[in-house]
């Protein structure tokens, strides 16, 4: 089932379809940010380690990136429907998406300035808090799933991977004042991190899918 007949809240399929694209938009600018332009050849190993900080930030902003979108697709695995608030929230959302690569720049030149390091992990805590609001919104009380196709296994499965990132993510924020070293190390391993969870999705993935 699909939005109501009248109702001004786009099918789900559209708010699948503007994710999906704004992901890859948003994942090829983080690579657009990495131009060096024209070296001469015997500079190009100096020049490569002097952008070192931007690459490192790419590999796990682009992690981000992919937990983020991977997230996206098991709550709208689970939504049957749409309305006016899971649309609006899917749109904040995505506007945290869009500007990772704009945090992630300015991370990757000022990797230890605890204003970049701050303002990096204000965005993803927001991408993470409103991945986690999506979810909420959308199952709470089977808002916009079926009834009874949320068991407790999916529930913690995404529990364990919504809830902690924007708790570590303010952690980090806080430790940018404190000891940016710290911060910026969370920035790096935390992604990673998820990825070694692999197994759990192979597990739990398939509760994500609607039942016939």
């Amino acid at each position: 089932m699909e939005s109501p007949v009248g109702s001004l809240a786009l099918p789900k399929t559209r708010l699948e379809t503007l994710a999906d694209g704004v992901f890859a938009i948003v994942m090829t600018l983080l690579t657009i940010e990495l131009f060096i332009g024209e070296v001469p050849g015997d500079e190009l190993w100096a020049t490569l380690a002097r952008i070192l900080p931007r690459i490192v930030v790419f590999i796990a902003s682009f992690i981000v990136l992919g937990i983020g979108w991977l997230a996206h697709h098991y709550i709208f695995g689970v939504i049957e429907r749409s309305n006016w608030g899971l649309l609006w929230i899917n749109i904040l959302y995505l506007m945290c998406v869009a500007l990772v690569p704009f945090v992630a720049d300015i991370l990757g030149r000022h990797p230890l300035e605890p204003a970049a390091l701050f303002t990096y992990g204000l965005v993803i805590s927001c991408v993470g808090l409103l991945a986690w609001a999506l979810w909420e919104y959308a199952t709470r009380g089977d808002r916009l799933v079926r009834p009874g196709n949320i068991g407790p296994a999916l529930r913690t499965f995404m529990f364990r991977r919504l809830a902690p990132g924007p708790f570590v993510g303010v952690f980090a924020m806080v430790m940018a004042f404190v000891l940016p070293q710290v911060s910026l190390f969370i920035y790096i391993v935390l992604p990673p991190f998820y990825i070694l969870q692999s197994r759990i999705d192979v597990h739990f993935g398939g509760l994500a899918r609607p039942r016939g």
